[in-house]
């Protein structure tokens, strides 16, 4: 075939220039050159097609059962409020309110993060700071607004006992009963402050639950309201030693008063479920600034409550209530007024981190580990054992 852009230069000699000087030699050229490359793409590609080997396929990960929440502006306080809601109180939640209807997107596994603004339409609902504030807010007092608006925790009631002391014998009295939605629980006071320490989780409830206190200020007392304090009770340890410390019933201008009595209390029935609150705000005693309490609690996975303990029982009888954890929120930073918080909750007996719209698997050892850091915890009751 003869090229009109090929010139021969010898006849006798495989040399060969090129010679393109108009405009068809030049597109004649561009042709050439261009089926030559298509005819060594296309070959190459054949070839490589036949013998590509398999690509392996990507791991998407695990689908979460519940879904992640987007954070409008330092809202990560509430986030992993709703997240344990969602889980744990889902059912408790009035339905056709804004919070369910949030709390079912939450848990609805085919739904997806839940977006700014579906968190922005639930925040419309509320009353107060929570509506619109863009600060970092506390995890505890946004449960109880929510709670207020929408009640899903289950209260109960924690009945005062006060003990006073009358001609060498020892009386006491059931006061009225004071509805409550969670355990307030506070850390004991060590030397070092700067250093955090462990406790058993056990202790701190056992403290607050059997133990009585010495109150020191001025009460009336009809003594006909109070009844004697077997002998039983009155050796019970929480109160064995500050008996001893009580002065004597005084009567003054016609009423029986007295200076100091003790002051213990308990619970008729627990609930269902649980919250307990770890109080991890506290006075610093230099600067007269609350600061946070970074003491770890140990045990937190199961835990046991009396119920029905009254002192004026002759047998002090009483149930042991034990509850398995099932959520619980974290506040990670120094400080009480910014940082971080997130949530771990337990669902069909694994467990969950939830950071705001992210959401993972983790093992329950991991979970654990976690919760000696938590601030707010979460239970379900298990079974009653007679004690």
């Amino acid at each position: 075939m003869q090229y009109p852009f090929v010139k021969r230069l010898d006849k006798n000699a495989n040399r060969f220039s090129f010679s393109y000087k108009n405009s068809i030699d030049r597109l004649y050229l561009f042709i050439f050159i261009l089926g030559c490359m298509s005819l060594f793409v296309g070959c190459n590609f054949t070839k490589t097609k036949d013998h590509e080997p398999e690509l392996p396929q990507v791991d998407l990960g695990t689908k979460m059962p519940f879904n992640g929440i987007s954070n409008v502006v330092n809202t990560c306080y509430m986030n992993a409020s709703l997240q344990v809601i969602a889980a744990c109180y889902a059912d408790k939640v009035q339905e056709g309110s804004p919070l369910k209807k949030l709390i079912d997107s939450i848990n609805d596994a085919n739904h997806g993060v839940v977006t700014i603004a579906e968190v922005q339409e639930f925040r419309k609902s509320l009353i107060g700071k929570f509506n619109n504030s863009h600060n970092q807010e506390d995890a505890h007092e946004f449960l109880m607004a929510c709670n207020d608006q929408y009640p899903f925790l289950e209260g109960f009631n924690r009945t005062d006992q006060c003990i006073i002391a009358n001609n060498g014998k020892y009386y006491i009295k059931d006061r009225t009963p004071a509805a409550e939605n969670m355990f307030s629980l506070c850390f004991p006071n060590h030397k070092n402050e700067s250093q955090s320490c462990s406790h058993k989780l056990a202790d701190l409830i056992d403290s607050d639950q059997l133990s009585f206190k010495l109150e020191e200020n001025l009460l009336n007392i009809e003594l006909k309201e109070y009844n004697a304090l077997d002998e039983h009770a009155a050796k019970h340890p929480s109160i064995n030693n500050l008996l001893l410390q009580l002065n004597p019933m005084e009567e003054q201008q016609g009423q029986n008063k007295v200076t100091n009595y003790l002051l213990g209390s308990y619970i008729a029935k627990l609930p269902d479920k649980l919250c307990i609150h770890m109080k991890r705000s506290k006075q610093d005693e230099n600067n007269n600034i609350p600061i946070k309490v970074k003491d770890r609690i140990l045990g937190a996975k199961n835990i046991k409550l009396r119920e029905g303990a009254s002192f004026k029982e002759t047998r002090n009888v009483f149930f042991q209530v034990h509850f398995g954890l099932c959520g619980f929120i974290l506040h990670h930073g120094d400080s009480l007024h910014s940082g971080h918080y997130t949530a771990c909750i337990k669902k069909n007996n694994q467990w969950y981190s939830a950071d705001d719209t992210t959401v993972r698997a983790i093992d329950e050892a991991e979970a654990l580990k976690q919760s000696e850091a938590a601030y707010l915890l979460f239970y379900t009751k298990k079974q009653n054992k007679f004690s």
